[in-house]
């Protein structure tokens, strides 16, 4: 049993997808941030619109619309 989980983690370790390029789902991804007013009102904010990368070599860029932010006001 133990050399299967051996086999198995050095597979998983090694696998194709390890090592590929990542692209961010805008439709499953958020990107908020707080702010606070008069110092006990806190607001939470979000980005709509973003794009994003995370190449194989753990390189990670994203691009954020800054005409997206939705702060609810």
């Amino acid at each position: 049993m133990r050399i299967i989980a051996i086999v198995v983690l050095t597979f998983l370790s090694h696998a194709p997808s390890a090592s590929a390029d990542w692209t961010l789902d805008n439709t499953k991804s958020r990107l908020s941030f707080v702010s606070t007013k008069a110092g006990e009102v806190g607001e939470v904010h979000r980005f709509g619109a973003m794009t994003g990368h995370l190449s194989g070599d753990g390189a990670f860029e994203i691009r954020v619309a800054m005409d997206s932010v939705d702060t609810g006001i």
